[in-house]
């Protein structure tokens, strides 16, 4: 991502893509524009894949999976048990609840691969546990579109004639 720096009422306009700020956009520019304070004027990231293309969905994903690392040291080295795996999955999934419940996803799974937790991995002290997430993506581009409409002085002659 490039950084440039624009006030809003000359380079940035909401409805108007060939503003300076929607055309370096359009290009993966993301710009800082002045307007009640420093704002960053655009979304999409360098991402090759266009499931990471929006800088949102990208730190929240990132911040999920830095929370469930960190909040799970507790679980290092602890022996295997039916109880440990469940409480392991229910924690992810309690948190991803919590999130979804703020808006901050739109969905989640939790679930125990048997293909990957099999007896030998398990023997091997590893586990997987595996989650689906789905950050939603930012408005990028709001557009409103006005039209005239003559009819409304029909109403306005049938209002006076009424009256």
């Amino acid at each position: 991502m490039v950084a440039t720096s624009c006030s809003l009422r000359r380079f940035a306009r909401l409805s108007d893509p060939n503003c300076r700020a929607n055309l370096l956009n359009e290009q993966e520019v993301a710009t800082i524009v002045r307007k009640n304070g420093y704002r960053l004027w655009g979304n999409r990231s360098l991402a090759s894949d266009p499931l990471w293309a929006f800088l949102s969905v990208r730190r929240t994903a990132d911040m999920i999976y830095e929370s469930v690392e960190a909040a799970h040291l507790w679980a290092m080295d602890r022996p295997f048990s039916a109880q440990l795996l469940k409480e392991i999955a229910d924690s992810v999934d309690a948190y991803l609840r919590t999130l979804k419940a703020r808006g901050a996803i739109l969905g989640h799974d939790v679930w125990l691969d048997a293909e990957l937790n099999t007896e030998a991995t398990l023997k091997a002290g590893q586990l997987f546990i595996d989650f689906d997430i789905e950050p939603p993506a930012p408005l990028e581009r709001l557009t409103f579109r006005a039209h005239r409409n003559g009819a409304y002085y029909e109403e306005l002659v049938a209002q006076s004639q009424a009256a």
